[in-house]
């Protein structure tokens, strides 16, 4: 009977200290969801994106040298996908001075780098000539060059569709090239040096998003096991008294893998802290 009671008030003691846990840690976890949350569109991407064009640091590397624009990552590796499946672009390293041009090409339009990234892909994707008029690419364009742009509309039949996209494709990218060659490290004004740093601050967190679903993917599962376990438990506890002794060492065997969870949620709330 001694050993009954000590049993059952030493399961009370874990009972609730378990509860008390089971709440930080799920304070915590709702805390940094929104990290998470917040990188899981750029994992998603980034996934896309390193099976078609590897990885996505060569491209980063290879664009940061090629200009000193700062554009949003997810925006990017989008752009990146949208030329790369279509095989407009065949490696990192062309797309990333591809890339990079059309950043410069949306600064000097009036707009972001970003955008000038994302408008700019959607128009070379689609061959869209008539577009880059929005940036102001065709004004300073050879107009024999245009010329023969159109007569290449006209002959797709002859050559093949395949080949005449493959032309008029190097021949936007020569227009491009033209137009911002000489603007690639512009000095940044005033409001780009403000967009730019709000830019990196949200790649950042993008970034750390996808490291804390890495690193603490182990942990929720094993969370969500215990959880899961302890759930049954106080379920059966609530259903039935007749296997009451039971249960309570069973309850007493989990506290184990509580404890472990305790050590993880000092570094969770220095998480939280950081991401505040």
């Amino acid at each position: 009977f001694r050993e009954a009671s000590a049993d059952i008030w030493q399961f009370n003691k874990t009972i609730f200290s378990t509860m008390a846990f089971v709440g930080l840690f799920s304070k915590a976890i709702g805390a940094i969801k929104g990290s998470l949350d917040f990188g899981a569109p750029l994992e998603r991407v980034e996934a896309q994106f390193e099976r078609i064009m590897g990885p996505k640091g060569d491209l980063l590397k290879s664009f940061a040298q090629a200009t000193n624009s700062i554009v949003d990552e997810q925006s990017l590796l989008t752009a990146g996908l949208k030329l790369g499946e279509l095989g407009l672009v065949k490696n990192n390293e062309q797309l990333a001075s591809l890339t990079a041009q059309m950043a410069v090409a949306g600064r000097m339009a009036g707009k972001t780098a970003t955008e000038g990234v994302s408008e700019l892909s959607e128009a070379f994707a689609s061959i869209n000539i008539n577009a880059l008029e929005h940036f102001n690419l065709l004004q300073k364009s050879n107009p024999a060059l245009l010329a023969q742009f159109q007569i290449l509309n006209k002959s797709g039949g002859i050559l093949g569709n395949a080949l005449v996209k493959q032309q008029q494709f190097a021949m936007m990218q020569r227009i491009l090239f033209e137009h911002t060659k000489d603007y690639m490290f512009m000095t940044m004004s005033t409001g780009e040096v403000v967009e730019g740093f709000g830019t990196s601050f949200k790649n950042l967190r993008q970034s750390i998003g996808i490291f804390l679903a890495t690193a603490l993917r182990p942990l929720l599962e094993k969370a969500i096991t215990l959880f899961t376990r302890l759930h049954f438990i106080v379920d059966e506890l609530r259903r039935s008294d007749k296997q009451i002794l039971f249960l309570v060492k069973s309850v007493l065997a989990l506290t184990a893998g509580f404890t472990g969870l305790f050590a993880t949620l000092g570094s969770l709330k220095l998480l939280v802290k950081l991401l505040a």
